[in-house]
């Protein structure tokens, strides 16, 4: 390997840390190595909210303690198998064969120590977005009075969860209030085989589906904390699969939208070291747009890096840490290296 191919891979590993080899490197790069530093840089700093969305799961929203959705979603599911329904059954359209729309819940439990009904499950045929969009409108103004002291009224309202043709929908309410928490999901079944039945699902408890004959048998079954716990990891399994194809959605939707924030804050801050170098007095006013632009590609990786690794640790502040530690950087080489004279 010649001295020169050398030196330029010293300085352009150097320049992950120095200002002035990512300067040197810019001026001694090819087209080609300056364009793909440029989507290395953005495609390394939007890693870690890709692989965040791809590792969702759509049961993230079911917390035990906080909703008691283990009492309520685990009795209406052996209850469904007690009425021996159906119609929760895949076809070969990966939809179920729901043929009626009630405004009514179909099944809902009541907290027999409050009297307040806590959740709720429907089941409509509606296919179309329009369509399901005015039944869940109807369900959301559906409440339940929760006190009445003379001219003051309190509502609450249930949980509830939708089973549509071609949607499953769940929306969680604050106990006893009116208050939507931020947790809710929904899905489709296009990831289940045809065939699959709901129901059996649900109520599937080591290879056995259970088929309560009454009222009693329910509350004996949930008796045993064993199957509770197993019925609803069931639940979670159902909102996992049908989440998978959101999930899919989310995650490349995404990831497109982070990669195109990115790359418009990289030409952005490739014309912003352009425009710093046009004053008379600087030096370095004979750089042009493009040689700017390649300063900034060698500039930015290092931040993509770092984007990179604590991206995975502070999730919540991945978007911002490659923008800050970029923008920190071309400030940084703007006002050092490529700063006007002083007279």
């Amino acid at each position: 390997m010649k001295s020169s191919k050398k030196q330029f891979i010293g300085e352009a590993f150097g320049s992950l840390i120095s200002n002035d080899k990512a300067i040197s490197c810019s001026k001694k790069s090819p087209v080609w190595l300056t364009i793909l530093l440029f989507f290395l840089a953005i495609i390394f700093a939007v890693i870690p909210m890709t692989v965040n969305s791809a590792n969702s799961y759509g049961s993230a929203f079911i917390s035990r303690t906080a909703y008691g959705f283990d009492k309520t979603m685990t009795k209406i599911a052996l209850e469904m198998s007690k009425d021996g329904v159906n119609y929760l059954t895949v076809n070969d359209n990966h939809e179920l064969n729901i043929t009626n729309s009630s405004e009514s819940p179909a099944y809902k439990h009541t907290n027999v120590n409050t009297g307040r009904v806590e959740m709720e499950v429907y089941f409509s045929a509606a296919k179309d977005s329009s369509s399901k969009r005015a039944f869940i409108n109807t369900v959301t103004d559906h409440h339940y009075v929760l006190s009445d002291a003379g001219e003051t009224t309190t509502y609450y309202h249930s949980s509830y969860v939708v089973f549509f043709n071609n949607e499953l929908y769940c929306c969680l309410y604050e106990l006893g209030t009116e208050n939507v928490l931020t947790t809710s999901a929904h899905g489709d079944y296009k990831t289940m085989k045809p065939g699959t039945d709901i129901v059996t699902l649900l109520t599937t408890v080591d290879g056995v589906k259970l088929t309560p004959t009454s009222d009693q048998a329910v509350l004996d079954i949930l008796a045993v904390s064993k199957n509770q716990d197993a019925l609803l990891n069931n639940w979670k399994k159902v909102f996992d699969k049908t989440y998978e194809t959101v999930r899919t959605q989310n995650t490349l939707i995404g990831t497109g939208i982070y990669l195109g924030i990115f790359a418009g804050m990289s030409l952005i801050m490739g014309l912003l070291i352009w425009i710093m170098t046009r004053g008379k007095n600087n030096p370095f006013n004979y750089l042009t747009l493009w040689a700017c632009f390649k300063i900034e590609c060698w500039a930015s990786v290092a931040p993509g890096l770092i984007g990179l690794i604590l991206g995975f640790f502070l999730t919540q502040y991945a978007v911002m840490i490659f923008i800050m530690c970029l923008g920190m950087r071309v400030m940084w080489i703007s006002s050092k290296q490529l700063r006007p004279e002083v007279r």
